[in-house]
């Protein structure tokens, strides 16, 4: 066995013992909730200053994180067309499902690439926001 794959079967081995861990990784985990709260924080940065400067700043960053986001789309829907990457649970392995078992790939993650093309584009205009971004798609 892989060290990889190791790692996963431990770590999903704590599935179904606390419940709250369970609702809890149910959010994270989810395909929009990430993405959702990520736009959230973008509204507010995008009102949320009068200092002229910083708001274009910011501005710029959002509408570069749009189209971020929608390249990483694009480019994990053209991967996923021309290669299947089995989820776990699809590859053999027992797994403790917390959630509904999604049809796509598991390799690349659409909602990793999304969030990660949105730090990096918030990143490169406001690093303190942009490191925020970075540990909420880094968790997902």
């Amino acid at each position: 066995m892989s060290p990889g794959a190791a790692v996963f079967l431990w770590i999903n081995g704590l599935a179904g013992r606390f419940a709250p861990l369970d609702y809890l990784m149910r959010v994270i985990a989810s395909d929009y909730f990430m993405i959702v709260l990520m736009c959230a924080i973008m509204l507010v940065m995008w009102f949320g200053t009068s200092d002229l400067k910083t708001r274009e700043r910011d501005q710029k960053a959002i509408i570069c994180a749009a189209i971020g986001l929608g390249l990483s789309n694009v480019w994990v829907n053209l991967i996923n067309n021309v290669y299947f990457w089995p989820r776990p649970f699809d590859a053999g392995h027992a797994v403790n499902l917390i959630f509904y078992r999604p049809p796509d790939p598991s390799f690349p993650s659409n909602t990793a690439a999304v969030t990660f093309a949105i730090a990096t584009a918030v990143f490169m205009a406001n690093r303190r926001m942009g490191g925020m971004f970075y540990i909420m798609a880094a968790t997902v």
